[in-house]
């Protein structure tokens, strides 16, 4: 009898929680940068980036910064999901034990 009622207070959980994103889950050439404003002495020619001193690049100069705050963006999502999951999950196993009748 009392291994029922327990068992019938053990929460399901709908949501799992999420891996925090790595490095390699960002592809630099999918990311939108161009709201961000290019570093001091580059422009963009169409095609490539060239400096004012004559350095060309296929990338951006400051790609690995926009990926890093990318990064940290999804990583900040991804805990937000998971404290929300946590809570979820407390909130379930504590509605449980309030209906059990002693």
């Amino acid at each position: 009898m009392i291994s029922e009622m327990l068992n019938s207070c053990r929460p399901t959980f709908a949501y799992e929680k999420k891996a925090a994103p790595k490095l390699s889950d960002i592809n630099p050439d999918k990311l939108d940068s161009s709201h961000v404003p290019l570093p001091k002495n580059w422009q963009y020619t169409g095609t490539s980036y060239v400096s004012f001193t004559g350095d060309t690049s296929k990338l951006r100069p400051d790609i690995d910064d926009i990926v890093e705050r990318e990064l940290t963006r999804r990583r900040g999502e991804v805990d937000k999901w998971n404290m929300s999951v946590e809570k979820r999950r407390g909130d379930e196993a504590m509605a449980c034990w309030e209906t059990i009748q002693w």
